[in-house]
């Protein structure tokens, strides 16, 4: 898959620098999913350790496209069958109906706070099982792309995708998804519940004012993650009109800062936990609450 510079996008004769065991080494772009030779020691220190294999190839890929434009996330994404842009940037997001008929939305962000910027990064991944971006200006931007990076390894579960633009621009993709687009507004709304992948840390969850006390103790009961609170906002705040939603942690630190950072035992925990969780053949389904109701 040969990425193109023009684009933002990372191409063969590009590098990104990792740290193995406190020491720099070149490799082949992480976007470029032909070249990268991912048999790196501390890479498959980390396939073992957290029983990762391609997984840990798309989070890599994700955090390699420049944060600067949420173009190439959406041009990775558009691979899937039945997967449709709608609208253009920011006013932009991709829908993929799962195909399950007891399911669930699973929601990230392809844009990140470096929207629009200019600059460099140097990836580094270090003994501490830490993605950073080895820039002092522009940072990681795993807020949200360990997010996507997340839905892409869950893109087989049967559970339908959405993935939008503007969510740092007070989510527009998601304003335009609901004022537009009324039939795709009703069909997400259709589904059980929603699950965004867009909070920091490694073992919190939030609902907002979107999730009922009922939807709060479930999400405790699978995930055993504690509740960080309703303060802030993201997508499912506009999305969950009817149902109820939860925006879980996928490791993020720093976010929206060059020295952000993305832990990867925490995204694997994140991961494990929800591929459980999304595998029982039946879900429940959780109506949106009044917003009295929510803590």
């Amino acid at each position: 898959m040969k990425r193109n510079a023009a684009s933002g996008l990372f191409t063969r004769s590009s590098f990104i620098v990792f740290r193995v065991s406190g020491k720099a080494v070149g490799m082949p772009p992480l976007g470029d999913r032909t070249t990268v030779n991912m048999k790196t020691e501390i890479m498959h220190r980390l396939r073992q350790i957290y029983h990762l294999d391609d997984e840990l190839d798309d989070l890599a890929a994700l955090l390699a496209f420049q944060p600067t434009s949420s173009d190439a996330v959406f041009d990775f994404f558009t691979k899937l069958p039945d997967a449709q842009i709608y609208g253009s940037s920011p006013y932009r997001f991709l829908y993929r109906p799962g195909a399950r008929v007891n399911r669930v939305l699973l929601v990230a962000h392809a844009d990140t706070v470096w929207d629009g910027y200019r600059g460099s990064r140097n990836i580094q991944l270090d003994d501490d099982h830490v993605f950073r971006s080895g820039s002092t200006r522009l940072g990681l931007g795993a807020d949200n792309r360990a997010g996507c990076a997340m839905v892409w390894t869950l893109r087989n579960s049967g559970h339908s995708l959405l993935i939008t633009d503007g969510e740092e621009k007070c989510s527009r993709g998601c304003v335009h998804l609901m004022d537009a687009y009324p039939e795709i507004a009703d069909e997400i709304n259709g589904h059980q519940f929603m699950i965004s992948f867009d909070h920091i840390n490694g073992n919190e969850y939030k609902c907002y004012d979107v999730g009922s006390e009922a939807f709060r103790r479930y999400v405790e009961a699978q995930t055993g993650y504690r509740d960080a609170g309703c303060s802030s906002y993201t997508d499912i705040c506009t999305l969950s009109r009817d149902i109820c939603g939860v925006n879980l942690s996928v490791g993020c630190r720093y976010d929206h800062l060059p020295c952000d950072e993305l832990h990867v035992r925490e995204w694997a925990n994140t991961l494990h936990v929800v591929r459980n969780w999304l595998s029982f053949p039946v879900l429940p389904a959780f109506p949106r609450p009044e917003i009295s109701e929510s803590a």
